[in-house]
């Protein structure tokens, strides 16, 4: 993400991010290109998307951060 995507985010309250898996991608964020975007932007929640089939949820979940959740199927956001 370049300087301008950062700024355009500056006050995001709720944030939907591309998080591929865990090993480095060639085009998508991997966990911890995704978890660097977080900590720079410091949203009040975050939601990771576009999640590969190898990704645990059950596995990942517990070791991201509070405010930090994978997405899934049906999961509805408010804001």
């Amino acid at each position: 993400m370049d300087e301008h995507a950062f700024r355009a985010l500056e006050g995001t309250d709720t944030l939907v991010l591309d998080m591929l898996r865990e090993p480095i991608h060639p085009t998508h964020m991997n966990l911890a290109e995704a978890l660097q975007v977080v900590e720079r932007v410091k949203p009040k929640q975050t939601y990771f998307g576009h999640i590969a089939h190898e990704v645990s949820h059950a596995a990942l979940e517990p070791r991201l951060p509070q405010n930090v959740h994978l997405a899934y199927d049906g999961l509805v956001i408010e804001v």
